[in-house]
């Protein structure tokens, strides 16, 4: 079975399968509401989405490149975010969820927004998350500086011109290059 990412919502999450057989399932069910709601009161945009972790992580970072930073915890990620080591908090524009893993290394996950055009960079970035595939990648420190590069080339741009200059990567040629150590660093060679 292909594990896809794709576009989901709150009662898909609910009637998933790996849910069936849970002793705890209606007390895991209740906290992630109640939680889910809380987060609701301050960020009144979600949107869920089927993906896997390298996925999450390259969302994630995509998100603080063009919105800023996040609200609440600054977690652990193979791209990291942002800088500062050890457990630390951020007060950004949007928030992130993890709802349930379902499989190996996938999962849902739900991003909160305050704002509607907010949220729609999410579905703007969605294709660039879709040609992460290769899983070796994700542990090679020449993509984190790859994406170190790229922080420094998109610092002045504008939401919008962020995400044109990500979307006219070629992701995937990116990986191929790094897999076969051919990648030139500092030369702009996107």
């Amino acid at each position: 079975m292909e594990l896809k990412l794709e576009i989901s919502n709150f009662e898909e999450f609910l009637k998933e399968d790996y849910l069936i057989g849970n002793d705890n399932k209606q007390e895991f069910l209740k906290r992630k509401i109640k939680e889910r709601n809380n987060i609701l009161l301050d960020f009144s945009h979600s949107i869920i989405l089927k993906l896997s972790y390298h996925q999450l992580d390259f969302a994630n970072w995509l998100l603080w490149q063009i919105l800023g930073e996040v609200y609440g915890y600054c977690g652990y990620s193979n791209f990291p975010m942002c800088k500062i080591k050890g457990e630390h908090k951020h007060n950004g524009i949007w928030a992130i969820y993890w709802l349930a893993k379902t499989n190996y290394d996938y999962g849902f996950n739900e991003w909160f927004f305050k704002q509607k055009e907010d949220s729609d960079v999410l579905i703007k970035i969605k294709p660039l998350l879709e040609q992460l595939t290769c899983f070796g990648i994700y542990d090679d420190k020449y993509f984190v500086d790859f994406l170190d590069e790229l922080v420094d080339k998109t610092k002045s741009l504008s939401k919008d011109e962020k995400i044109d200059y990500f979307k006219n990567i070629d992701w995937e040629d990116v990986e191929n290059e790094l897999l076969n150590e051919t990648y030139n660093f500092k030369n702009g060679n996107e």
